[in-house]
């Protein structure tokens, strides 16, 4: 009996090699000592010598056995070792392969099956041999790695499956067992469709043979669990052998009962919304259309700027509803941004807001990645907001004209830009609620106009946010007034301080 020791340091990788041959033996110790000199080895030339090995010594990280031994079978002492310990990795090292080895190789259940007959298929050898001494190294407290890994899979709020070639259950956790009230003995054999109603079996059969056929599957079935009618999201996925023969099928099942109805509903919301809406937008195109043609007449024989401001209004409103429609079929997302200029979108939109004796100020020069229609929009809503809450009342100044008047201001900020006014600012008991639906502080508000704001923002992936203090770059605390910051803006080019002041000029606008 031929046995070897390198080091006994049990926190290494513990490699037990047998084979009768002792030039290969040597080979096999000396790529070892080159390769992995830092884990242990012991070897053997006897499955005697092996077996006696195991018993005085427990089981190694891993086993690695040649298939022909002087007192008998390798794979016969693989067996015996793996029944003793059923999670020890095996590896068979080859030296005259054939189709018949390898199909007794998988049904010993070897980990791996290596040739080593030549200085580099031995170097793969002991590579391999370490790193599943590695892998399967049970965590301190637990006595085998098989352990370890049960609590790990019983530790899952998804139930866990293997099944084998003949599609029987064959390993699960616990979570299985809860779900379905089976103890372990019924559990063991029982094929995948026992699990599921009769009416979704069928797709349940489909799909394991789409994993066997494909390698992978996903299918939804409904259960009758502990829990009730349960839907789950089944995972399959083919497990082979080295050879590439079928072992067998392992996955997971989730449960989306919740998820599925949510999606549901959402479907159900969305295609009510899209028909909604392609009612409304009917319904305001015809009127539209009654306006721009009586509008056209009368431009013809009469036509002013004030006419023309009504134009560019009936326009505004035509492509708003244009772009409700489409948000309402494609959601709100942009998803192809170009560089916009933010001074030039704030005063587009300026010109379509009733302002009166308003006072726009820019110091911007900054482009941004946006979409331009969704920027102007943004604008817009803002611009609304600051007219209908900034002047009404609080510390606004009088012009010439004794009339109140409010200041905007588009700015800049290191990661986007704000909008503020001089305003009254905003009471501290709507602060929390601000960009909600539905909620308005001024008389006659539709409160939508802010959330529409945050909804334009959250399609650019942009962050919105009131801030402390009104107009200005410096921001002030303690100033009135209320400022609207952008940040995780995409900056195309760098800002400048235009300091242009623009006055706000009588439209009829958009309505929100």
């Amino acid at each position: 009996m031929d046995t070897t020791e390198m080091s006994a340091d049990g926190e290494r990788v513990r490699v037990l090699y047998v084979d009768g041959d002792a030039g290969r033996r040597d080979r096999f110790r000396t790529r070892f000592e080159a390769d992995a000199a830092e884990h242990t080895l012991r070897t053997a030339d006897t499955a005697e010598a092996a077996l006696a090995a195991l018993a005085s010594a427990g089981p190694p990280s891993c086993l690695v056995a040649v298939p022909s031994l002087p007192d008998g079978d390798g794979l016969d002492l693989i067996r015996d070792a793996r029944r003793r310990w059923e999670e020890l990795p095996v590896v068979l090292a080859v030296i005259e392969g054939s189709d018949e080895l390898a199909r007794d190789a998988v049904d010993a259940g070897v980990s791996a099956y290596l040739p080593a007959r030549s200085e580099e298929e031995v170097g793969a050898l002991v590579s391999r041999t370490v790193a599943l001494g590695r892998t399967t190294r049970p965590p301190s407290g637990y006595a085998s790695p098989g352990a370890f890994l049960q609590d790990a899979v019983d530790a899952l709020d998804d139930v866990f499956y293997v099944f084998d070639a003949e599609f029987r259950l064959v390993r699960w956790n616990r979570r299985l067992s809860e779900l379905f009230g089976l103890t372990d003995e019924e559990l063991h054999g029982m094929r995948p469709t026992e699990f599921f109603l009769e009416a979704d079996r069928s797709a349940v059969e489909r799909a394991a043979a789409t994993a066997v056929r494909e390698g992978e599957t996903t299918v939804d079935a409904r259960g009758e669990t502990t829990e009730g009618v349960v839907l789950f999201e089944l995972t399959g996925r083919r497990l082979t052998a080295p050879d590439g023969s079928l072992v067998g099928l392992c996955g997971v099942g989730r449960d989306v009962t919740d998820q599925r109805r949510r999606e549901r509903q959402l479907r159900q919301q969305n295609e009510r919304l899209e028909e909604f809406a392609s009612v409304v937008t009917h319904d305001l195109r015809n009127p539209l259309a009654v306006s721009t043609g009586f509008l056209d007449l009368e431009r013809g024989e009469n036509d002013s700027a004030n006419l023309g401001r009504v134009a560019d209004a009936l326009d505004r409103m035509s492509a708003i509803v244009d772009d409700v429609l489409r948000t309402a079929r494609d959601g709100l997302v942009v998803e192809e941004p170009e560089p916009v200029s933010l001074a030039a979108v704030a005063r587009a939109a300026w010109a379509t807001v009733e302002t009166d004796a308003a006072t726009l100020t820019v110091e911007t020069d900054r482009t941004v990645l946006a979409d331009e229609d969704y920027l102007r929009r943004l604008f817009e809503n803002l611009f609304r907001n600051c007219m209908d809450h900034g002047s009404a009342g609080g510390p606004t100044r009088s012009d010439d004209a004794g009339t109140e008047s409010v200041t905007v201001t588009v700015g800049a900020l290191p990661d986007g830009f704000f909008v503020a006014d001089d305003g009254p600012g905003v009471a501290e008991g709507v602060r929390g609620t601000l960009f909600d639906s539905g909620v308005s502080t001024a008389a006659g508000g539709t409160g939508f106009g802010l959330h529409i704001v945050r909804s334009l923002a959250a399609a650019h992936g942009w962050e919105v946010s009131l801030a402390d203090g009104g107009a200005g770059t410096d921001v002030d605390a303690g100033a009135p007034g209320a400022r609207f910051e952008f940040r995780n803006v995409s900056v195309a080019v760098g800002d400048g301080a235009g300091g242009e002041a623009e006055r706000g000029r009588r439209s009829d606008g958009v309505g929100r």
